[in-house]
């Protein structure tokens, strides 16, 4: 949760969550979207995936925290470094 907001008539706080949404365009036939943990970025290893996208065009809900992403066709993450993190606050 990001924020509050307090109705300064009604002392009951509302709390209010911010979800980021980002969106991954790439041709599925060459390349995916794996979202991994710290470990599985690191070593660009997709064993333990938390998630796979391979539609092309993924829309994917990042709430709070630090995500990891790569790539995990042939060696792209690797040798191209195809692979991202990103924090939302």
């Amino acid at each position: 949760m990001c924020g509050q907001y307090i109705d300064i008539y009604n002392p009951v706080k509302s709390l209010f969550m911010f979800v980021v949404y980002t969106v991954f365009k790439y041709i599925p036939k060459y390349y995916n979207v794996v979202k991994v943990n710290q470990s599985g970025y690191n070593a660009c290893d997709a064993k333990n995936a938390i998630a796979v996208y391979k539609s092309g065009n993924d829309m994917v809900t990042l709430q709070s925290g630090v995500h990891y992403f790569i790539c995990s066709v042939g060696d792209d993450c690797q040798k191209h470094g195809m692979s991202v993190v990103i924090q939302v606050l």
